[in-house]
């Protein structure tokens, strides 16, 4: 199967451990480059959309009115291992997003305790291009200190990959449509 012509980036980094952030247009394939890179390493992966509403307790979790913890997928990818993704990041509130901030640290304090970073877990983030938030509802540029947090690659579209997928005229068309 023909994979995107970033791949090879993208998965050099993940391997190493550090957080990558998936830049590109809408359909250029950030998410399918960041799933394919989990399953070819048969890592769990785990993906949670980033609105304006999402909470710190979507992300951490919460305590329940009984007192008794309530675990996130977030959580559980930490301590368990595998592949994070935050798909639109930068849809999410910047207050919010603060609470990845110590990951580079190796822990994360969540409602119930500081845990430290599963050695397996991998984190990456999606966003649209920073300087086309114009074409983009609802988006945000991202702060410095959350980018300083990821090493970013551009995901452009991939038209060798989209000819694979599709048969001559679909890709025609797509191509015109563009336009």
């Amino acid at each position: 199967m023909t994979k995107h012509h970033k791949y090879g980036e993208v998965k050099t980094l993940i391997d190493a451990g550090q957080p990558v952030l998936l830049t590109g247009e809408a359909g250029s394939g950030k998410t399918t480059v960041a799933k394919s890179v989990a399953e070819e390493n048969g890592m769990q992966f785990r993906s949670m959309s980033m609105t304006r509403q999402t909470t710190l307790g979507h992300i951490l979790g919460f305590m329940s009115v009984n007192g008794t913890y309530v675990k996130s997928i977030f959580r559980t990818c930490f301590e368990e291992g595998g592949m994070m993704l935050l798909d639109e990041i930068d849809a999410g509130d910047a207050n919010v997003l603060l609470a990845f901030n110590t990951i580079e640290n190796g822990y994360v304090t969540f409602p119930d305790a500081l845990v430290e970073c599963h050695p397996d877990f991998r984190f990456v983030a999606t966003a649209n291009p920073q300087d086309q938030h114009n074409f983009y509802t609802g988006r945000s540029r991202l702060d410095g200190a959350t980018l300083d947090r990821f090493d970013t690659i551009d995901i452009d579209r991939d038209d060798d990959l989209e000819k694979s997928l599709v048969d001559e005229d679909t890709h025609k068309r797509m191509q015109l449509l563009r336009k």
